[in-house]
């Protein structure tokens, strides 16, 4: 006749002389009401700069509840071991793009418990940086000479006045190879004045070419042996009147796509891409 003794823990259950190691209701395993995760971690923690995706990895006992924290998150049941999440991410294949680090944490839940009988069970990848960039900084010499010198005074200050004409001289320089890329206008320089003077007529140009007469922009001739490229244009105030004209100038090179070169062109004296000339008054 069976007996109920309900201070006696189930795991002493035996089935006559045996030891009952598994026990279902239907087809349900109600004892042990435990399940074991054995691992968890990435598949590749060390990603190549050009991977978008990676797998974490689980595997252990069907059944096992666990949740996952980190880059990867959510509440989870083993339905197949192993069982593989995958996290999707940008690609680092860019110009001077800094190396990511992701990771993500398994904590069991409800009855699982982990092989080893830790708390948790956490995993890091590294995706790596990007290509580096090759810094170059050449040299750009803003100068001015007035053309027409057209002006007015209002409240006892000088103006250049409507119909005024500047003009400016841009010299670049380069010592070595300035091929700064294929992407398109790398190693051109294009022009411009502020301040009204907005119509630009090319006198000459030296040393390169006139590669784009919408934006006066110009390439040197012989880059691979360095630059030495001179261009004068006349500006002429187009409305109204101003204290000044100043001069600029943008240097084009590759810097996101390494197919077409990785380069950060710094002139000198300025730190970035674009030179500025000091103002010119009448």
């Amino acid at each position: 006749m069976p007996s109920n003794i309900e201070n006696a823990n189930i795991s002493a259950l035996k089935l006559g002389t045996a030891t009952v190691t598994k026990g279902y209701i239907g087809h349900e395993e109600v004892y042990p009401n435990t399940r074991e995760i054995q691992s968890a971690a990435f598949t590749n923690t060390s990603l190549a700069n050009n991977a978008t995706s990676n797998t974490f990895r689980v595997t252990g006992e069907t059944g096992s509840t666990y949740s996952l924290s980190g880059n990867l998150t959510g509440s989870y049941v083993l339905s197949s071991s192993p069982y593989d999440h995958t996290q999707t991410f940008e690609t680092n294949y860019r110009c001077g793009r800094s190396a990511d680090t992701y990771n993500v944490t398994l904590t069991p839940t409800g009855g699982t418990i982990l092989q080893g009988g830790g708390s948790t069970f956490s995993s890091t990848a590294t995706h790596a940086a990007g290509p580096s960039e090759t810094v170059v900084s050449p040299t750009c010499n803003i100068s001015y000479t007035t053309i027409d010198n057209i002006t007015t005074t209002v409240g006892g200050t000088l103006f250049w006045n409507y119909g005024a004409k500047v003009r400016i001289t841009y010299n670049w320089t380069y010592s070595g190879n300035y091929n700064v890329g294929t992407s398109t206008y790398a190693g051109q320089f294009s022009t411009g004045a502020c301040c009204s003077f907005s119509n630009a007529t090319l006198i000459s140009v030296s040393g390169g070419s006139l590669a784009d007469a919408n934006f006066m922009r110009f390439a040197p001739s012989n880059p691979s042996s360095g630059v030495n490229m001179t261009a004068s244009i006349d500006y002429t105030l187009g409305q109204g009147y101003t204290s000044f004209v100043r001069g600029s100038s943008q240097a084009y090179h590759s810097s996101i796509q390494p197919s077409t070169g990785c380069f950060d062109v710094n002139f000198t004296g300025s730190g970035n891409s674009i030179q500025t000339g000091a103002n010119y008054y009448p």
